[in-house]
């Protein structure tokens, strides 16, 4: 535990270099301790180092599903990368298990801004695909317009009445 204790402070002060060796060597004497995981996917991050960030950060949530800290650094890596819906996922597990997350409540709100913007943008391209107006109707509901939900979903029948997805959208229609 003195090691982990160790890299702890070297990560407080932001000596990620140094901190990356104990923390493998306690990993190899215990392989399951999500702390210590999370801790080497923390001293990645500080180093810009995301693939090995996200991998360190994964095995601590694989190992310890309420480390709500872990969730959010993952939500945020994936935010960075791109990912809407994997850093949706692990945004919503950390407010789940920590209401008072607020980073993770911030990712969240991105990760759905990002994905309208996207959704908007691909109903004007593709104006007769009925998977685009029903996620952008889905994404609308779960954010509170059930309005815009309902247009987008009819928009999606309209289209095609047997569009993948239809059935959650008929659940979802009946509910707003």
């Amino acid at each position: 535990m003195g090691q982990f204790f160790d890299a702890s402070v070297l990560l407080a002060h932001s000596k990620s270099d140094d901190a990356i060796t104990p923390l493998q060597g306690l990993l190899k004497d215990a392989p399951q301790f999500a702390g210590a995981h999370y801790f080497l996917g923390v001293a990645y991050l500080q180093k810009q180092q995301l693939p090995q960030a996200r991998a360190a950060i994964a095995d601590a949530v694989k190992f310890n599903p309420q480390l709500s800290d872990a969730r959010t650094a993952l939500a945020q890596i994936h935010l960075a990368e791109g990912s809407m819906d994997l850093a949706l996922e692990q945004a919503q597990a950390a407010v789940q298990i920590n209401q008072r997350n607020v980073q993770a409540a911030v990712i969240s709100g991105t990760a759905y801004l990002f994905t309208i913007s996207l959704l908007k943008e691909a109903t004007d391209k593709l104006p007769n695909e009925p998977l685009v107006h029903y996620h952008l109707g889905m994404v609308r509901a779960k954010t509170g317009d059930p309005t815009v939900a309902k247009h987008s979903l009819q928009r999606a029948f309209k289209l095609n009445q047997q569009f993948p997805g239809a059935d959650e959208a008929k659940k979802t229609m009946a509910g707003l």
